[in-house]
């Protein structure tokens, strides 16, 4: 079997990225238990991604491991996807911990090890353009992680492969309307508004008159997606099952992206990403 693991910046954007690949109907939820796992990601799981030394953890605050949100197997083919919540793209000590452990605990020798069920790995990082835009997004990854000396300039379409020796590396960048910077929730804005303007346009009117105003040094697109973040979550809320649930589960749930990707149309950037997972291993 082939693993992607995908580093995203948060739950909800994992669980994006989940609802696209289900509902292209080219994958499917890997219901397995973690034992069940093949060798040897399953001792990857359990002995890097959710062991902790007790004596560190504190009562009434709990200790976030960064376990894959979801899991997700392609139809009829070997390949894993494993997207992975770091929590922001500045959480640059925990990002690179699991990087190298992944590249270490998948080098050649341990894939081409007899019962080894892994024959291939590579990981994608999920980003926000933010107000930083597309280029400079990719010069700070480069700049925290690789320093590659070439070219980084990437297409249009905000996405690029790198191999490097035995493992293949990928950015994608969410950007808003213009193409430059934005986030995945102008995005999911966009798509709300689509499938129900009249409810998002009460939701943006509740927070227009009542959302907390931007502090004295808050950067104005950062407010901004707090705010839009509060507008979805209100619009999923709306729905009996989701009442009380974070934005993550939301996005998971909400029969405001129902029949949303399906088909896939190749001008948006869901359908770049998927395509561009698709291209994880060659």
């Amino acid at each position: 079997m082939k693993v992607l693991f995908v580093f995203c910046e948060g739950p909800h954007d994992a669980h994006f990225i989940s609802r696209i690949l289900k509902t292209s109907k080219q994958y499917e939820e890997y219901d397995k238990i973690i034992k069940e796992y093949p060798r040897p990601l399953y001792k990857f799981i359990s002995q890097t991604l959710i062991t902790k030394n007790i004596e560190e953890i504190k009562i009434g605050k709990p200790d976030k491991h960064p376990m894959p949100i979801c899991s997700l197997k392609k139809i009829n083919e070997e390949i894993l996807v494993l997207p992975i919540s770091l929590g922001g793209i500045d959480k640059i000590a925990e990002t690179k911990f699991l990087l190298e452990k992944i590249i270490i605990s998948f080098n050649k020798d341990v894939l081409e090890y007899p019962g080894c069920e892994i024959t291939a790995i590579s990981t994608l990082f999920i980003y926000d353009a933010d107000a930083r835009g597309v280029q400079e997004t990719i010069r700070l990854w480069n700049e925290r992680y690789f320093h590659f000396s070439f070219d980084l300039e990437i297409s249009q379409n905000h996405s690029r492969w790198i191999d490097i020796k035995d493992h293949r590396i990928g950015i994608f960048v969410f950007t808003g309307p213009d193409g430059n910077q934005g986030t995945l929730e102008d995005n999911l804005i966009e798509i709300f508004r689509s499938n129900s303007g009249t409810l998002l346009g009460d939701a943006e009117n509740l927070l227009d008159q009542y959302f907390h105003g931007k502090s004295e040094n808050e950067d104005e697109l950062v407010y901004l997606t707090k705010k839009k973040k509060g507008i979805l979550t209100i619009c999923g809320q709306t729905e009996k099952k989701n009442a009380g649930y974070a934005l993550s589960v939301v996005v998971r749930d909400t029969e405001l992206l129902n029949n949303t990707f399906y088909p896939i149309n190749q001008n948006t950037q869901w359908a770049i990403l998927l395509n561009f997972i698709n291209n994880s291993f060659l």
